[in-house]
């Protein structure tokens, strides 16, 4: 083969054809194998011909490097909790948990250390990365939605989108506190800084309830915002969104907030499900506030809360900025069955919901709210088949439980009053009223004026 077709051979291997300047860098071929200096050319026109060359193919890499990749973060905070072999606490002011480097981790706990197991029924993993030595937060929940971690960040430019995102583990091992086991799930608040020395809620996302796994699994969570004008200085807070109690266990780690061109984008957003009966049957309701990229949700039931089978498959909205409400029915239902949704995007991720349960026998039979909606206070009127004990709650839309009061029932009628929610800010409400053993009773939206 000539020298032209010796370097036209090496230009279409290595794809510069796909270069605007190819017709250019062609020519020159041509011209340097056609030239009558051919074979003797004037070392001036070797210098000319090469730089000529290599200015094109810079040229062409830059066009493919821009064409092939995606603009990189910009990170102002990169919490990885650093490496190390032995437990370690956070600085004074980062987190309202005590830190315990020396025994299983009680409610309110937390350590950072290389391990996941800060209980022997735990997970015992790595951090997040993989990392021998990398550590990251072990976190045993409170009982109330207490701080995981926060931080301070400045140099924000207003009108920009940051992501502010994390990796969690539930760190219980799957069937670690039976079917009562409570699942994590964070809350997730970026605040302005007043001129005062105080601080402006922005915006607050949530992440779905954490499911227990038979393997240590990382999953990523978080969300983005676009700055609003004249903000140049955020307080970024991580708070814990589930109840205390038996579960509630995590670790999370490489906490992230980020300029980014690409916006993270929750699939679903007050993901909740519950189960109501109807007859000898179950109708499993479950409902979003928002749907990114949703392909479709799977119903899933289970009589221990360990093992799961696939009963329904329902349709997604795909994208939605509104409630949306969905419904399957389980004709077959255990004695106590348990039921929760599974959310799969069109990228093949899967998000879960809430566990919820259900008890056949069931000793409520009948139960109104009013008014509804309300103003100042709501009356709950139930009927129950026995005398019992109950748990009456009332949660926002995000699933965030603003309120909880046990409710000794008697056989008959029954009547509650609920003057606290008189505080509640104008909006739609979720009140859920469930048996001591977790089934459900009863659960209707609530709205107040």
């Amino acid at each position: 083969m000539d020298k032209q077709g010796n370097l036209f051979q090496i230009i279409d291997n290595v794809g510069l054809h796909q270069c605007s300047n190819y017709f250019i860098l062609r020519t020159l071929c041509f011209w340097h194998a056609n030239s009558k200096y051919s074979g003797k050319t004037p070392v001036i026109m070797k210098h000319i011909y090469s730089t000529i060359v290599t200015i094109v193919i810079a040229a062409f890499l830059t066009t493919v490097a821009a064409q092939t990749s995606t603009t990189p973060d910009s990170v102002y905070i990169k919490e990885t909790f650093g490496t190390g072999t032995v437990k370690a606490s956070l600085p004074a002011g980062r987190t309202t948990y005590s830190y315990n480097g020396n025994t299983s981790l009680n409610d309110g706990d937390y350590m950072l250390y290389k391990r996941t197991n800060g209980r022997p029924e735990w997970h015992n993993s790595t951090d997040h990365t993989g990392d021998a030595n990398g550590r990251c937060m072990v976190i045993n929940a409170s009982y109330t939605p207490s701080e995981f971690y926060r931080d301070t960040v400045s140099g924000i430019t207003s009108g920009t989108n940051y992501n502010f995102y994390l990796s969690v583990m539930n760190v219980n091992t799957l069937g670690t506190c039976g079917s009562s086991a409570l699942l994590p799930k964070l809350q997730f608040i970026i605040e302005s800084y007043n001129s005062n020395g105080t601080f402006s809620q922005i915006t607050s996302f949530s992440s779905a309830f954490i499911p227990q796994t038979a393997n240590p699994t990382w999953v990523t969570v978080g969300g983005s915002l676009i700055v609003p004008s004249g903000v140049t200085n955020l307080r970024l807070r991580i708070l814990n969104n589930s109840s205390g109690g038996c579960g509630n266990d995590l670790a999370i780690d490489d906490i992230t907030f980020a300029r980014s061109a690409n916006i993270f984008t929750l699939p679903v957003t007050g993901f909740e499900a519950n189960a109501l009966r109807s007859g000898d049957n179950v109708n499993v309701q479950w409902q979003t506030l928002s749907e990114s990229n949703t392909h479709h949700y799977i119903v899933e039931k289970s009589n221990d809360a360990a093992n799961w089978i696939s009963i329904d498959s329902v349709a997604a909205a795909g994208y939605s900025q509104s409630l949306r409400n969905y419904y399957s029915v389980d004709n077959k239902p255990y004695g106590i069955s348990y039921y929760r949704i599974k959310q799969v995007d069109n990228n093949g991720r899967l998000t879960y919901s809430n566990t919820v349960k259900m008890v056949m026998n069931t000793n409520a039979i009948k139960a109104t709210t009013f008014p509804n909606p309300f103003v100042n206070q709501v009356q709950v009127d139930l009927t129950s088949s026995t005398a019992q004990t109950a748990q009456l709650s009332i949660h926002d839309m995000s699933g965030r439980k603003l309120f909880q009061k046990s409710w000794t029932l008697v056989k008959g009628n029954n009547s509650i009053t609920l003057p606290q929610v008189k505080d509640l800010p104008v909006g739609m409400y979720i009140l859920n009223i469930v048996d001591a053993d977790g089934g459900a009773l009863y659960k209707t939206k609530l709205i107040k004026n």
